[in-house]
């Protein structure tokens, strides 16, 4: 739903929203207000959409925001229709440095295009459009600023019995501890779901492939408890029992 006010009460209740937002069913993707051009307070955007994937999980407002916010500085904030969230990803997929990125994607770069249509536009459609949101794309977000991914969903041929994770973060965010507390943070939504008895989110375990070579990433998985349980064709496979 799109709300329009007056801009002149625009400017007053935008900063008490701000202060005191607590998760109404309000819409801020407003850019003019009676012929004059807003800017969008995407910190209230982000605010939003944390809100409105709470309402379609089914899961308190609160609660999820107390999951979602890794640290001072760190948000997982849903992936939604606004640039700032595309151009991550395609930096990420599309723009990185080769040899860091040689663990993902089979070590090839791929367009910006491809990176639209496989990352952004259908893990929108995943997550908002289709009858429920098994599927999840979050990003990272640190200083206000968007800088990786991760992504959470069924595995098709699993019979509803897995999920799988994958995860990457910007180079010049790598090394900081932001993979590792997100990853974290994913796994406490989908502990909160499960716990809760979720139709949405009830499986019993949860799936990542990474390169044997990938140390940083065979790190993580290790430190938050997957158990390796052997190759998966030039990957080995990790699993987290729920």
């Amino acid at each position: 739903m799109l709300y329009k006010f007056k801009t002149k009460f625009l400017i007053i209740i935008l900063p008490i929203l701000s202060l005191f937002f607590t998760g109404a069913d309000l819409c801020y993707h407003v850019s003019t207000v009676n012929g004059t051009k807003i800017e969008k307070n995407i910190d209230l955007v982000k605010e939003q959409a944390i809100c409105d994937l709470a309402k379609r999980l089914g899961i308190p407002v609160n609660e999820i925001q107390t999951i979602l916010h890794v640290s001072d500085r760190c948000w997982l904030i849903p992936l939604i229709a606004l640039e700032e969230h595309k151009l991550c990803l395609i930096d990420i997929f599309s723009k990185s440095d080769k040899n860091y990125m040689k663990y993902y994607l089979n070590g090839k770069l791929i367009s910006p295009r491809q990176v639209e249509e496989r990352f952004y536009n259908r893990g929108l459609y995943n997550l908002w459009e289709k009858p429920n949101a098994s599927s999840i794309t979050f990003i990272i977000d640190y200083d206000n600023k968007s800088v990786g991914r991760i992504g959470v969903g069924p595995i098709r041929n699993r019979g509803g019995v897995d999920c799988e994770i994958g995860y990457a973060i910007k180079q010049e965010y790598s090394g900081k501890g932001l993979t590792i507390s997100s990853v974290r943070a994913v796994l406490n939504l989908l502990h909160y779901m499960t716990e809760k008895n979720s139709k949405i989110y009830n499986f019993k375990r949860l799936r990542a492939t990474v390169s044997e070579n990938n140390r940083s990433s065979v790190h993580i998985l290790e430190k938050l408890n997957f158990k390796r349980n052997g190759r998966c064709g030039k990957k080995i496979e990790y699993f987290y029992f729920f």
